[in-house]
């Protein structure tokens, strides 16, 4: 497997099966194209090749408009990698590419960089200035080189598609258990451990406070049980997602407890994968009614977590 930019990628490709996206999420949509994809690699004798991007196109084309992540780009490229694809290429966004017409895009990306023998594409897929092509101009078009085109019909989870829209949505308002349903793992947070207030090693609940990614999404305010990857081992732990309203905080922190664990972890990378809300952010009284509560929220996590830690993470890629 390997991971390039659009120059070169062409001395690595014969034969490609292209699909072309963000994948952000990796989620269930995406994995069915990615079976898809492999299968018509396998059919053409060719490579499986992601097309993805360095930033989201809205940065480029609608920089008001550019979404959160639900993955990192780290997290992005190491579930691809997992899913068994070939060649993974992460190009450039930029203004040139955004210009490019749907003719353009098919000739010089897809038939001269990537090699293309079939394009495997998603319900409503869109390219080219303007999002003007659509898949019947890329079947089109690339019918003029030899080139297939295949679209799949979308995932549907409770009678709607599966979409990384729809993942942030739930995120936005704490649904982590649907949001991992649709992802077909618990969704993840990463980040470096910085020093923090040191109020919850003075409330008897030491925290790790996370430094993350601006741009990937956080859930909404609030308490949720989660498995936690540090040192190499996985844990259970409680995550606080909000302001600390009860000393007058402001800014949003996302803080880790994990229960019986007093080993260091400040400048360690620690990974969160979220598996349930506990409850609401609230402002207690005093710090004594703080802890009576978070002392409930270990119990129901440990009580509530049933299965393995390990198997809670899955085999997405992203552990």
């Amino acid at each position: 497997m390997s991971v390039c930019d659009l120059e070169s990628a062409n001395a690595l490709i014969t034969r490609g099966a292209v699909t072309i996206g963000m994948f952000d999420g990796v989620h269930l949509g995406h994995r069915a194209l990615l079976g898809v994809l492999t299968e018509e690699a396998e059919r053409i004798q060719g490579q499986s090749v992601i097309l993805t991007f360095d930033t989201h196109p809205a940065e480029v084309v609608r920089p008001d408009k550019v979404p959160k992540f639900i993955t990192t780009n780290g997290q992005r490229v190491a579930a691809l990698e997992a899913a068994g694809v070939d060649v993974i290429v992460v190009a450039r966004f930029d203004q040139a590419m955004a210009d490019m017409t749907p003719r353009e895009f098919v000739e010089q990306v897809l038939v001269r960089w990537l090699k293309a023998v079939v394009v495997v594409v998603g319900p409503d897929f869109r390219f080219g200035k303007r999002r003007a092509g659509d898949f019947a101009q890329l079947a089109e078009i690339g019918a003029e080189y030899g080139m297939a085109a295949a679209a799949i019909a979308p995932v549907m989870v409770d009678d709607a598609p599966v979409s990384s829209t729809r993942i942030r949505t739930l995120l936005r308002h704490g649904a982590v258990e649907e949001a991992a349903r649709l992802l077909g793992r618990p969704f993840v947070l990463e980040g470096l451990v910085v020093k923090g207030s040191g109020l919850g090693r003075r409330l008897g609940f030491p925290t790790a406070n996370l430094a993350l990614d601006p741009n990937q999404i956080t859930p909404a305010s609030g308490v949720y049980a989660a498995d936690v990857v540090a040192l190499g081992r996985v844990f259970r732990g409680v995550v606080s997602v909000g302001s600390r309203p009860t000393v007058g905080g402001k800014d949003v922190v996302v803080e880790v407890h994990i229960p019986n664990f007093d080993e260091n972890l400040y400048g360690k990378s620690v990974r969160v994968g979220f598996r349930s809300r506990l409850r609401d952010q609230k402002k207690f009284a005093d710090l004594d009614q703080l802890a009576e509560q978070i002392a409930k929220d270990v119990d129901r996590t440990l009580r509530s977590l049933s299965s393995p830690p390990q198997q809670a993470l899955g085999d997405s890629g992203l552990f």
